[in-house]
C-alpha cells in the first residue's frame, strides 16, 4: 500500500496528535514518520500546526514524559488537537514557572527592586502577586517590594510583555516615561523608551486604560487593539492587530511575524553569537514567514525547526 493510500485511510485529524507526540518523543515507527511527513506536506495549515506543537514541546522539558503517558493511556480513543494543545501549553507553563531565572541585573535598596535587562535574550520577572513580565533588552523596571501588595505600582522604561495577575480590589498601575497603563488583570505589551518620540501599547486579553502622563487624556482599549502615541503630534493612533504573539510569549515562545529568512537568521546570530548560513544557492529571500520557537531552546533545535518551516538547509558554523 502506498504512503498516500495509508494517509487517506488511516490518518484522521483526531489521531494525528498521537503520531506527533510519538515522533517528538522518539518512539514513532518508520510508518508513523512517513505518515507524519506526508500529512505535514499536504497543507500549509498542517505544517504550521506541527511547527507550533514542536515549539511548545521544546518548552515542556522534563514534563514531556507526563504528556506521553497521557497519550499512551488514551488507547484508541480519539485525541483532538485542542486536547494536545491544552496539555502541551499547561505543561510548558509549569516548566517555565519552575525554571524561571533572572538574566540581567537585579538590585535592591530602600525596599526598591530594580531589574535591568542588558542581554539579547528577553528576561522573565515574576512580581510578588504572580504577575509575569518579560523584559526586553535595554529595558528597566522597578517597584517597591515592601509596598507592592498594597499598591501594585511598577515603573518601566523600555519594552515588556505583561501577564498581570487579576485583583479587582487593587488595579495594577504601570508608569512609563510618556504613558501610564492601569489594569485589573490582563495580557499586554508596552513599548516606551525615553529617547523615542512614540509610545505603544498592545492588548491581547482583558482591558486596560491608557493615560498620557501629565494630562487628562485617556484611552480605553479592547482586546486586539494597538494604541500608539506620538509625542510630536500629541495624537493617539488606534489599530486592530494580531495579538497571538503575546499569548505565545506567556509560555516562553518567541513569535516572529511577517519576517524573511534573513530576518530570522540575523536574530539568531545576534542571540547566540554564532554564524548561521544557507547551503542552498537559490533561497527565496523575499518570502515572508511566521516563525515560533521556545526561548529556552538551543540553537541546533531552533535551526531544525526553521529548516522544516522554510524547507531550506541551514548550517551552523
Amino acid at each position: 500500500m502506498s504512503v498516500n493510500n495509508i494517509v487517506d485511510k488511516e490518518v484522521k485529524p483526531e489521531y494525528i496528535d498521537k503520531i506527533i507526540v510519538s515522533h517528538l518523543g522518539g518512539n514513532s515507527s518508520e510508518t508513523d514518520d512517513m505518515l507524519l511527513l506526508e500529512w505535514i506536506s499536504s497543507s500549509r495549515e498542517n505544517l504550521n500546526y506541527f511547527s507550533e506543537i514542536k515549539a511548545v514541546w521544546y518548552a515542556t522539558g522534563q514534563y514531556r514524559t507526563e504528556l506521553q503517558d497521557k497519550m499512551k493511556n488514551a488507547g484508541t480513543r480519539p485525541v483532538g488537537r485542542r486536547t494536545l494543545s491544552r496539555a502541551l501549553y499547561s505543561l510548558a507553563a509549569i516548566a517555565l514557572i519552575l525554571s524561571a531565572a533572572f538574566l540581567g541585573f537585579r538590585t535592591a535598596g530602600r525596599n526598591t527592586v530594580t531589574v535591568e535587562n542588558v542581554n539579547s535574550k528577553t528576561e522573565r520577572v515574576v512580581l510578588p502577586d504572580g504577575t509575569a513580565i518579560w523584559l526586553y533588552e535595554g529595558s528597566r523596571l522597578s517597584y517597591n517590594e515592601k509596598r507592592y501588595d498594597d499598591r501594585r505600582k511598577v515603573k518601566l522604561s523600555g519594552e515588556a510583555d505583561l501577564d498581570v495577575a487579576s485583583n479587582k480590589l487593587r488595579p495594577f498601575v504601570l508608569t512609563c516615561p510618556k504613558i501610564t497603563v492601569k489594569v485589573l488583570g490582563t495580557v499586554f505589551n508596552v513599548k516606551d523608551y525615553p529617547d523615542r518620540a512614540d509610545a505603544q501599547t498592545t492588548l491581547a486579553e482583558g482591558a486596560v486604560e491608557l493615560t498620557l502622563n501629565r494630562s487628562s487624556n485617556k484611552v480605553s482599549m479592547r482586546e486586539g487593539q494597538r494604541v500608539t502615541y506620538d509625542q510630536h503630534t500629541k495624537d493617539f493612533k488606534i489599530e486592530e492587530v494580531n495579538t497571538s504573539r503575546l499569548s505565545l510569549r506567556r509560555l516562553g515562545i518567541i513569535s516572529l511575524e511577517d519576517v524573511t529568512i534573513n530576518d530570522i537568521v540575523f536574530r539568531l546570530q545576534n542571540e547566540f553569537g554564532r554564524h548561521v548560513y544557507f547551503t542552498e544557492p537559490d533561497v527565496d529571500l523575499k518570502k515572508r514567514y511566521v516563525f515560533n520557537y521556545p526561548e529556552n531552546a538551543g540553537l541546533e533545535d531552533i535551526i531544525s525547526l526553521l529548516e522544516v518551516v522554510t524547507s531550506t538547509e541551514i548550517e551552523i558554523e
